[in-house]
């Protein structure tokens, strides 16, 4: 079976663990990676060097993209490397109503090639012209946001959808939130449910590099020095800066270690001195897997406190998986995938609920450091696995199988 991937961030030093797990895949006997020429993305998470040299089986190729959108390919661009490789299955790591996932199936069509065409969707919230948020947020500039967005509703996700329904075979969705908007008009392509596939052996590696800590923990007692650890970019949405409020509703035995950047660092920092919590609180610029995942263990829990807004909820949350490798305990808000991915309703704050997130976090480190700790850490390792490379792969090898056999192209695998 020849695969032809597309990302944008492909190329990028934190995506080589994606291209291995795809070779790596005793079904896929030679595969294209194929993505932007050109491209800087806004990540904040350092890649890891691997000297180890690719399969023989990976061919590479690096497209021209729109001058528009540096992130998305032509047809013609996407033409031009199906014709050269002929794939059997083309899997886009884009949104399902994406350009990306579009042009490579006109591409596709164009070649006469006979691939089936997959899609990754995070997306949870569904397209509507967004009346509501330029009545309360008036403004000129919120005139072109509704402008952009009403557009992209008429034009890209509804009026092309008869076009993407027969081009289109079906893809892999976060949870249910992200298969609904995918059916949203009507469409029924074939959808799997499958968490992104992260690298998580570096996590599953120090799992249990926390354990000799314990006994110190005196099993549950209230007064062993305890780390919070948020990871993740310093965003308004990511609820980064109600952490420091929560800290000061928790003891003096607390301390928070905020690792990643953003925008609202500068103001991170402020605050922190308005609070006098500088001997509590510490920032850490971004890191490699290998160095986050000692971060992890150095922590008793993490927490994700993100806040959904007019166009983004939480979509998948993959330090919470990475957090959940290591053994870690972990709490989050209600917003979007956390409750999904958590799948503890105890470990679930309202958003922007400072008093309800503190309660959460004190419970939450009580109870998992008393009794019997190594249960409770191999039940997080467990459900990481979710998120596993192999995992990931296999869902879109098993999509593509499911697509090709006697039972056709349309339904629903969920």
């Amino acid at each position: 079976m020849k695969v032809l991937l597309y990302w944008h961030d492909i190329y990028l030093p934190y995506s080589d663990y994606l291209i291995r797990g795809f070779a790596a895949h005793s079904g896929i006997s030679q595969i294209c990676i194929v993505g932007p020429q050109n491209y800087e993305a806004d990540a904040i998470y350092s890649g890891m060097i691997n000297e180890e040299e690719f399969s023989e089986k990976i061919l590479f190729e690096r497209i021209e993209t729109y001058s528009l959108r540096k992130k998305w390919g032509p047809i013609s661009e996407f033409k031009r490397c199906i014709q050269g490789f002929k794939p059997d299955c083309i899997i886009v790591l884009d949104e399902a109503f994406s350009i990306n996932v579009l042009n490579a199936g006109i591409a596709n069509f164009l070649s006469k090639n006979k691939a089936t065409v997959l899609f990754y969707g995070f997306e949870n919230i569904k397209q509507t012209p967004p009346f509501q948020f330029l009545a309360s947020n008036f403004s000129l500039t919120n005139i072109v946001v509704f402008l952009r967005k009403t557009f992209r509703y008429l034009l890209i996700d509804a009026l092309l959808q008869p076009i993407r329904s027969r081009l289109v075979d079906g893809g892999l969705v976060c949870y249910y939130e992200s298969a609904d908007v995918v059916y949203q008009f009507g469409w029924a392509p074939k959808i799997q449910i499958s968490w992104w596939g992260l690298d998580l052996k570096p996590f599953w590696a120090l799992s249990g590099a926390g354990s000799h800590r314990l006994d110190s923990k005196n099993h549950g007692a209230h007064e062993f020095p305890k780390t919070i650890g948020y990871v993740g970019r310093f965003v308004a949405e990511k609820g980064v800066l109600d952490l420091l409020d929560t800290l000061t509703l928790l003891g003096d035995q607390y301390s928070l270690v905020l690792v990643g950047g953003g925008p609202l660092e500068a103001k991170l920092e402020e605050r922190i001195e308005e609070l006098s919590l500088d001997d509590r609180v510490k920032l850490i610029p971004p890191k490699s897997r290998t160095e986050l995942a000692e971060l992890y263990v150095s922590f008793d829990l993490l927490v994700l406190p993100s806040k959904t807004d007019y166009f983004w909820k939480e979509q998948y949350g993959r330090v919470l998986v990475e957090a959940m490798a290591c053994g870690i305990p972990v709490v989050g808000s209600r917003s979007g995938a956390i409750p999904i991915v958590i799948d503890d309703a105890s470990r679930c704050f309202a958003e922007g609920d400072i008093e309800q997130m503190a309660k959460t976090i004190e419970a939450t480190i009580h109870s998992f450091y008393s009794g019997d700790f190594t249960q409770k850490r191999d039940e997080l390792i467990e459900r990481s696995k979710l998120g596993n490379t192999n995992q990931f792969v296999d869902g879109f090898i098993q999509l593509h199988q499911a697509l090709t056999s006697s039972q056709g192209k349309k339904g629903d695998l969920r």
